[in-house]
């Protein structure tokens, strides 16, 4: 295993395990970054499944939430290969940022967050 997925099976086990809440949303999954089949993964549960997502790298975790939104306006995003999410940052051991910026991520998410975790 890489030291991501070390990192995100830890992450994992003290959510699962963890008398506090640590803010995770039920039926989190939570995905290794570093692998190729990260992006696809996290569209489908984002997109297709509307269920969240946590990102986990060596450095940090990002949090995407997909946001409710209009039937009609849900095909037409399909259709443009855009879901929306809220997303949350926060560097390993320190808490969450106390906002989420709203955004649309495309069939290739993981590079989106990327780019949004270096902004902040």
């Amino acid at each position: 295993m890489t030291d991501v997925q070390d990192k995100m099976h830890e992450l994992f086990t003290r959510a699962a395990l963890a008398d506090d809440d640590l803010g995770y949303p039920d039926h989190v999954s939570f995905l290794p970054g570093d692998q190729p089949w990260a992006d696809r993964a996290a569209w489908e549960l984002l997109h297709d499944e509307g269920k969240a997502v946590v990102v986990v790298t060596a450095e940090h975790e990002i949090l995407l939430i997909p946001r409710r939104h209009n039937p009609v306006l849900h095909w037409l995003d399909g259709v443009r290969g855009l879901t929306p999410v809220l997303v949350q940052w926060r560097a390993h051991g320190r808490d969450r940022e106390p906002y989420a910026v709203a955004t649309h991520v495309g069939r290739h998410p993981l590079g989106r967050m990327r780019e949004l975790a270096h902004a902040a």
